[in-house]
C-alpha cells in the first residue's frame, strides 16, 4: 500500500471520528434537548449504536495505518519522536475517552453520564494531536 493511499485513510479517519463526535456535541445533543424525554433518549440511543462502528471503524483503521507509518517511517529520535510519541500518547487517551463513552457497560457509566463534557475533551485532544501531526512533518 503506497504511502499516500495510508496517509489518506489516517487522515480521512481522522476526520470522520472528529467530525461525528462534533456533530453529536454541538448539533444532535442540544436539538435532543428540545424533545421530549422519551423521545431524546431514542434518538440518542440510535445515533450512538449508528456511530459507534463508524467511530470504532475509525480507530481501527487510525491504529492500523498509525503503526504502518512508524514502522516505515523516521527512525523515533530528536524532537521528531519526541513530537510523535506525545502524539501517540494523546491518541491513546482519545480512543480511551471514545470506547469509554460507547461501551456499554455498568463500570462506565459516570463517563457515560458526563458524555457532553468528555467529547469536548476529546475535540480538544484531537486539536492538539493534529497541531503537532503539522510539526512532525516539518521537523
Amino acid at each position: 500500500m503506497g504511502h499516500a493511499l495510508v496517509d489518506w485513510i489516517h487522515i480521512g479517519s481522522v476526520v470522520v471520528a472528529a467530525g461525528g463526535v462534533a456533530l453529536i456535541r454541538f448539533v444532535l445533543m442540544p436539538a435532543a434537548k428540545g424533545l421530549n424525554p422519551d423521545s431524546a433518549k431514542i434518538l440518542m440511543a440510535s445515533v450512538s449504536r449508528r456511530f459507534q462502528g463508524v467511530l470504532w471503524t475509525a480507530i481501527a483503521l487510525l491504529v492500523l495505518t498509525g503503526i504502518y507509518k512508524v514502522a516505515n517511517g523516521r527512525p523515533l529520535e530528536g524532537a521528531y519522536g519526541v513530537f510523535l510519541l506525545t502524539k501517540i500518547v494523546l491518541a491513546a487517551a482519545v480512543f480511551a475517552i471514545a470506547l469509554g463513552t460507547t461501551l456499554p457497560h455498568r463500570l462506565l457509566e459516570g463517563m457515560q453520564q458526563n458524555r457532553a463534557r468528555w467529547m469536548i475533551v476529546n475535540l480538544i485532544l484531537i486539536a492538539v494531536i493534529i497541531y503537532l501531526g503539522m510539526w512532525v512533518k516539518r521537523i
